[in-house]
């Protein structure tokens, strides 16, 4: 238990770092299931969509294009989420010791937990915008998995 204001503070930076990565591990985890369904998804559809002579008529193929449009967004979004990103989630402790030691304050404890918190809730703040990002990608991937879902089911019913 931190038992100073700067070790609180300290804490709670790393605390809140590890929470972002943990959001970002998340999300690329679930993102494999997310491609997956949208996968089988199609895979079941689709075969009684394109059969015979269908589509046929407008409504199947506005359906099954709408399908087929919304399985390109899920996996256009699940290569995004999974790609590597520029994020940083740990301080590089030479670095942080060798400008502690060029600046004198090597041995202020107060000074190090003060610099370590900024530099990790600076972290925080340059990862923020990319972590929404990811968020909005997994949430329009959810969305075109449904979308798909939608558009395909009623092309396979009107067959």
């Amino acid at each position: 238990m931190p038992s100073t204001a700067s070790e609180t503070f300290y804490d709670l930076a790393v605390r809140s770092l590890e929470e972002q990565e943990r959001e970002v591990n998340s999300l690329r985890s679930r993102t494999g299931t997310l491609a997956a369904a949208a996968a089988v998804t199609a895979t079941l559809l689709t075969r009684s969509i394109f059969t015979d002579q269908h589509p046929d008529g407008w409504i199947e193929w506005t359906s099954a294009s709408i399908g087929l449009v919304a399985l390109g967004a899920v996996l256009f979004a699940s290569v995004y989420l999974l790609r590597s990103h520029a994020m940083a989630f740990a301080v590089d402790a030479a670095v942080i010791r060798e400008e502690a030691k060029t600046d004198g304050k090597l041995d202020d404890v107060v000074v190090l937990q003060h610099g370590l918190t900024q530099n990790l809730a600076t972290m925080r703040a340059q990862n923020r915008v990319i972590v929404e990002k990811l968020r909005t990608a997994f949430a329009a991937a959810l969305t075109a998995l449904v979308v798909e879902t939608l558009g395909l089911g009623l092309g396979a019913t009107l067959v």
